[in-house]
């Protein structure tokens, strides 16, 4: 196999985090726009949710998003353990310019700094299109996920720690791809991976 066949297998993995990101976003966007129109189902058809349901549907999106992460964490470690680091940096390079959405643009996170405990929090730049999409996604989805016309107050806390809990976890998801995408870019540094 050859930087150009690994390119192609790696891009195939981040659209496949790509569709189950779009989707989710699609999803959520179709409940904000229920919630604004004050209607309490969202779907297509015969296939439909209520509002309410919103954080079990993501909860299955977290799931897609961890399958789909695995899958491509793992094809970038055969590609960190069969290639050159100037090989694996032409298959970054391929992944951020001929990737799908969630992966235009992306800048290599290795930098970091140390955080509670030694353990390394890596630094996102701002001028990284990836940086302002996984934001904008999480704090969508946050507020998004959230009940608080009619619902009792311990309904509402428990929503809040929901919604917390599923934007932390598809971040931290997120954080692991992003990472392994940029360990391509600097395969050395990544020898841990190999």
């Amino acid at each position: 196999m050859d930087a150009d066949q690994a390119a192609k297998i790696i891009i195939a993995r981040a659209e496949n985090i790509n569709i189950v990101l779009a989707t989710a976003g699609l999803f959520l966007l179709g409940v904000a726009t229920a919630k604004l129109a004050g209607k309490d189902e969202v779907g297509i058809k015969d296939f439909k949710f209520h509002v309410r349901h919103t954080q079990i549907v993501i909860a299955a999106f977290t799931l897609a998003h961890i399958f789909t992460a695995i899958s491509f964490e793992r094809a970038v470690g055969e590609v960190l353990a069969s290639f050159s680091d100037n090989d694996a940096a032409t298959v970054f390079q391929a992944l951020r310019t001929g990737g799908p959405l969630f992966f235009q643009g992306l800048i290599s996170r290795l930098r970091f700094v140390a955080g509670p405990g030694g353990i390394p929090i890596f630094i996102m730049d701002i001028r990284d299109p990836t940086t302002i999409l996984a934001h904008a996604m999480a704090i969508g989805a946050f507020f998004i996920m959230l009940r608080w016309k009619s619902v009792a107050w311990r309904w509402r806390v428990a929503g809040f720690v929901g919604s917390t809990l599923l934007v932390a976890t598809n971040w931290l998801i997120g954080g692991g791809w992003a990472i392994y995408a940029s360990c391509l870019s600097h395969a050395s540094f990544c020898s841990g991976l190999r």
